[in-house]
């Protein structure tokens, strides 16, 4: 008995590390917020691509992720923004560490929902 008990632990153990998402990870997929009444939907690609919506304007470019970190490139702006980023659920969260664009920090900063 303590044998099977042993063996039921021991895959378990194993099946949590191999489902365990790296952080990059948990952002592929697209997300959604409202920032004063206008509708934003980003979806993140695998590659390190990602595409962005507000309303009739849509965009796209790259990012890159360092731990719990993104960098956004680009996007609007002419400088990258960086963010910390966790997700729990089906809620991402961004909070700014640095970004000169004003208007993208006001958008990307806060609890975006997984769409």
């Amino acid at each position: 008995m303590k044998k099977i008990l042993l063996i039921f632990v021991a895959i378990a153990l194993v099946m949590g590390t191999f489902s365990c998402k790296k952080p990059a990870q948990k952002l592929i997929g697209t997300w959604g917020r409202n920032v004063n009444n206008i509708d934003y939907v980003i979806t993140f690609s695998d590659g390190g691509t990602y595409t962005a919506t507000a309303g009739n304007d849509s965009w796209s470019d790259t990012y890159s992720v360092s731990g719990s970190q993104i960098t956004i490139h680009s996007g609007d702006c002419y400088s990258d923004g960086s963010y910390g980023f966790s997700v729990k659920g089906k809620t991402l969260n961004f909070a700014t560490i640095s970004d000169g664009c004003e208007g993208r920090n006001e958008v990307i900063s806060g609890d975006w929902s997984k769409k």
